[in-house]
């Protein structure tokens, strides 16, 4: 449900903490702990009568408090709606969300995001019953259908996450850890994410990477060894062999995907900067038949600043897209190529208003395109609406920005992320139902 505010009808400046695309389950808000100018207010409509808001923190997470902690209460009395002022209460590391409690209140809310259609939300907490008059976006908004589950528990991992899942039902998780020896790890899960296998080591890797499963269910690798970039395969995910290093990259450029097409062969992308400062940093995609030889990378992006975590699929009439975040236009960029070869001119997807880069994967949801990235606090979904692309909704929080996710079908997805930025670090998965 949303968080309302309002100055005697009129619309109020923005609720500090509270994400402008969060739908939680019924009474519940989800706070990702975003920058004040990032939150959108609603306006209330109508009367209210005597009652009051309290914000609840409740547990969520793995290790959360197990009392409910009253936080602030507001009034809104009579006839005149007044402002409900909110304090922002920081979600901590370990997933810990809070509770919206009407007492004896009845309001009617409008929200603003568009597209938008028109639907009717009720929810009953204790004996209060509050009705929402609600403008959302046009397709349900996500929420998780499981509790977390750790894959990881020592608190060493150290970021660069990346997912499949198999054909066999396998889910692969690949990720950088600080354990002895350091380097490039994976886990697997056999039951859909419930249960984890223990990490084991991979190579000596420490940078973002590239998964897949290709046409001969072989899962195959892409990651910085230190002295360049490397092939690696497997059949089982726990084994790995390196079958050569990729001749085209050198240690400035910075991986972003992998994938295999109908006709077998494989597109990678990735980014590379130049120097002197400022930094230029450019988008290509490059092709193999045999993960072996590569074909002359082609530039994708044009304004080189700030330009790269890309990712790329085909879609169902053969043709392709690439995504990839850029700086100079705060937001996700999206080219699009008949034959892998030549491409569009980038458009722009979607406006995040971040100057940093942030981590974004191309993919399906249900057959059918969608982009999911992360910021430093939530994980959001994109989903195309005929020519455009729809408003983002964030589909979990907290997140670290080196979550990956999966389709796991009948609209839900696979999401293995960070809860924390700082600290001690361990990779969670949960799966987030979207419809």
């Amino acid at each position: 449900m949303y968080v309302c505010a309002t100055a005697d009808g009129q619309r109020s400046g923005p609720v500090a903490g509270w994400s402008e695309d969060v739908v939680g389950t019924a009474g519940t808000l989800r706070a990702d702990d975003a920058a004040p100018e990032r939150a959108k207010p609603a306006v209330f409509l109508g009367t209210t009568v005597a009652g009051a808001v309290r914000i609840m923190r409740f547990p969520a997470g793995p290790a959360c408090a197990t009392v409910a902690e009253p936080i602030k209460s507001a009034s809104a009395t009579n006839e005149r709606v007044r402002r409900v002022e909110i304090m922002r209460h920081r979600v901590d590391g370990n997933g810990c969300r809070e509770k919206l409690i009407a007492i004896g209140l009845r309001i009617t809310c409008l929200y603003t995001p568009l597209p938008m259609t028109q639907r009717f939300l009720r929810f009953r907490i204790g004996f209060a019953i509050a009705s929402f008059l609600l403008l959302a976006p046009a397709f349900a908004a996500a929420k998780p259908i499981t509790a977390p589950v750790a894959i990881t528990h020592d608190g060493m991992t150290a970021g660069n996450v990346a997912m499949v899942l198999r054909k066999n039902g396998d889910l692969v998780v690949i990720f950088n850890s600080g354990a002895e020896p350091n380097g490039t790890f994976a886990s697997i899960s056999k039951d859909k994410g419930k249960t984890w296998s223990a990490q084991t080591y991979i190579n000596s890797g420490w940078d973002r990477a590239a998964l897949l499963e290709n046409h001969d269910t072989q899962l195959v690798l892409v990651s910085n060894e230190g002295s360049g970039y490397s092939v690696s395969i497997s059949d089982d995910g726990t084994t790995w062999r390196s079958i050569g290093m990729i001749s085209i990259l050198q240690p400035n450029y910075i991986i972003g995907d992998l994938m295999q097409a109908k006709d077998g062969s494989y597109y990678f992308t990735y980014s590379s900067y130049e120097e002197p400062q400022p930094i230029h940093m450019y988008v290509y995609v490059s092709r193999s038949h045999d993960l072996k030889g590569w074909s002359k990378p082609v530039q994708i992006s044009k304004n080189g600043y700030s330009e790269f975590s890309s990712s790329m699929v085909q879609n169902k009439n053969g043709s392709f897209a690439l995504a990839y975040h850029s700086s100079p236009e705060k937001g996700m960029m999206l080219s699009t190529s008949k034959n892998g070869q030549t491409w569009t001119t980038p458009k722009r997807m979607t406006h995040t208003g971040m100057e940093a880069p942030i981590r974004l994967r191309l993919t399906t949801l249900s057959s059918k395109p969608a982009l999911v990235y992360g910021n430093d606090k939530t994980a959001n979904l994109i989903l195309p609406r005929g020519s455009r692309w729809s408003r983002s909704t964030i589909i979990y929080s907290p997140s670290y920005f080196e979550s990956a996710v999966v389709d796991m079908g009948s609209g839900t997805l696979g999401i293995a992320f960070f809860p924390a930025a700082e600290g001690p670090r361990n990779i969670f998965f949960n799966t987030i139902q979207t419809r």
